[in-house]
């Protein structure tokens, strides 16, 4: 089968998104797949390249009419069996044209498959315009299971064109016999025998890194020692930001406790995040399955603590089971979750035991065997 993958970013660009593509396409080529992955150029048109066995176009200056000519002239030489849009994407640059994109694909001939990552926790214009694009392919992914039925319900006869297919972590585990505990925490300015708590992600204000250090400060009057590292770097869309959290973490004379890395590679988090004992990701939307940095997380076998969501939690999260759930800006329910982890090791051994079982629910094999079992779909369809 022969793929034609579109997406605004893709690495080394810095989008979950593209990360995901990347992961997806390896695995498509693996079973045998022919795969084009379509991206934004940063100046000008760049020759094609490869990544592994996936051949890489690196031609949309925008996507806009002009860019979709540019994308037209290459999906004729290419000749797909099916075009798979991934939505959204950074480098798409939230260009309204895009709303029309499966419907021009459908037009031309083209089998439409589109990938929804953020639909329901989109804003109400952007919604609508991802349900559009869903209305005009001839399938549709989501990545939870929530937005499917939602779309499912927006949709009604689309229902067997809708299906859920879920993300797996971008992080994979380092090998054991090649990491060193010790001197990685060592490197980050860490004690070896320290309670080290961390956060992985994107700094920004939606994920609750705020309320983290503030509970953080309420830990550290009863346990001193402990430490807390935060794994990523600030968003650019919220520069101000970074002055907001690094304010905050010395007016509550923090600095001694709390490291910032910044941005690190794959390897680097994977080794962090072994560094660590417990992880929090205090989501002030709460926890989905389809956060990339909670699955990764969940593949490095921590305790974590996490928030719940409005509605009910992914059904595959057991509070006090394999994770332990506050609610949204809970600062005090943080730092109670957290002395608790830290006082008790057989809680977080139950913890991080489940949380290992519950991964091997979420792998990147089955999930590139499940979007080409869409793709058969989609081609058997009218």
């Amino acid at each position: 089968m022969k793929i034609c993958m579109l997406t605004g970013a893709f690495p080394p660009d810095r989008c979950g998104v593209g990360d995901y593509v990347q992961r997806l396409c390896s695995h498509l080529a693996e079973l045998g797949a022919e795969v084009h992955v379509v991206t934004t150029a940063h100046s000008e048109p760049q020759p094609e390249g490869w990544d592994g066995a996936v051949r890489v176009h690196r031609i949309m200056r925008k996507w806009n009419s002009a860019g979709m000519c540019r994308l037209s002239r290459l999906i004729r030489e290419i000749r797909p069996d099916v075009v798979h849009v991934q939505f959204p994407s950074v480098g798409y640059h939230r260009v309204a044209a895009l709303a029309l994109l499966p419907l021009y694909l459908r037009a031309s001939g083209r089998r439409a498959i589109l990938t929804l990552h953020e639909y329901l926790i989109s804003s109400r214009l952007s919604r609508i315009r991802q349900t559009m694009m869903a209305a005009a392919s001839h399938a549709v992914i989501t990545v939870t299971p929530e937005d499917e039925a939602r779309l499912r319900l927006a949709l009604p006869w689309k229902q067997q064109s809708v299906h859920c297919i879920s993300i797996a972590s971008n992080i994979d585990r380092q090998p054991g016999e090649s990491f060193d505990r010790t001197s990685c925490r060592k490197a980050w300015g860490m004690e070896p025998d320290a309670p080290v708590i961390c956060f992985f992600g994107n700094l920004h204000p939606g994920k609750g890194v705020e309320e983290l250090i503030d509970a953080f400060a309420v830990l550290s009057r009863t346990c001193e020692d402990a430490r807390l590292l935060l794994i990523g770097s600030f968003d650019p869309r919220h520069t101000l930001y970074s002055y907001v959290v690094h304010r905050k973490i010395l007016d509550l004379n923090l600095s001694g406790s709390v490291r910032v890395t910044g941005f690190v590679s794959r390897r680097e988090v994977s080794e962090l995040l072994l560094s660590s004992d417990i992880c929090v990701l205090p989501f002030r939307e709460g926890v989905s399955v389809r956060r990339g940095t909670f699955l990764a997380a969940m593949r490095h076998s921590l305790p974590i603590i996490t928030t719940q969501p409005d509605g009910a939690a992914p059904p595959e999260l057991v509070d006090g089971g394999n994770v332990l759930l506050v609610g949204p800006q809970d600062t005090a329910g943080l730092a109670r979750c957290m002395e608790m982890l830290v006082r008790s090791p057989e809680l977080r051994s139950r913890l991080a035991l489940n949380v290992a079982e519950l991964d091997s629910r979420f792998s990147w094999p089955e999930i590139a065997r499940r979007t080409l079992a869409v793709y058969d779909s989609a081609l058997g369809s009218q």
